[in-house]
């Protein structure tokens, strides 16, 4: 059962892996024999992390298989999913009120050479795409920086700038292929909780 686990944990994001090292410490140190309350908290640790990435690409706006890479884009750039749903929450806020003439917002856009009425047709995912492009190619450094913060948040904004500039430059397209075999939905999350199950 340990063998097991460990397998599980090796290539799973590094959530998983977390939860799959955590069962295999607790196992190791109680034994298999009294592996029951190792399997409750394994399983409570899938349910958890299946709700938690579904809660967060719902407050992002975008579909679990998404955010799942622009989470492990933002994982291996020092950000975390937490981070990148409040960014798009903000993003998409941003954009509603460029629409609907914020001034500044609509200068943040301007000055990145980017429509919102144009980003408000396309999907969030895309918009964000599009932003960081801008933002990462601009002459105007401090420009490009000081919209970013008006449409991301100046709180948010200047921690997330690494993470910015990878996904302007392919930084998802390689999130995706790191987790390509091993892309979770909360369903699979289940279903690895009752594959361990029958092994021990």
């Amino acid at each position: 059962a340990n063998a097991k686990v460990a397998r599980m944990g090796k290539g799973w994001h590094a959530d998983i892996g977390k939860a799959a090292k955590a069962i295999n410490g607790t196992l190791a140190t109680i034994g298999i024999g009294a592996s029951f309350s190792g399997l409750i908290a394994f399983g409570k640790q899938c349910l958890d992390l299946g709700g938690k990435i579904v809660d967060l690409s719902y407050q992002a706006g975008i579909g679990t298989d998404a955010f799942q890479n622009f989470q492990a884009a933002a994982l291996e750039n020092g950000a975390t999913g937490e981070q990148v749903a409040d960014m798009f929450g903000k993003m998409r806020k941003s954009v509603q009120e460029a629409v609907e003439g914020n001034k500044t917002l609509s200068t943040a856009f301007d000055r990145l050479n980017l429509n919102a009425d144009a980003l408000k047709k396309l999907a969030p995912e895309t918009q964000f795409e599009l932003i960081a492009r801008a933002v990462s190619s601009a002459a105007d450094k401090q420009g490009a920086y000081n919209a970013a913060s008006d449409i991301f948040g100046a709180k948010i904004a200047p921690k997330m700038m690494q993470f910015i500039d990878a996904v302007a430059n392919g930084g998802l397209e390689k999130a995706a292929t790191s987790i390509a075999s091993v892309r979770l939905t909360p369903e699979q999350l289940v279903d690895a909780l009752f594959e361990y199950l029958t092994q021990i």
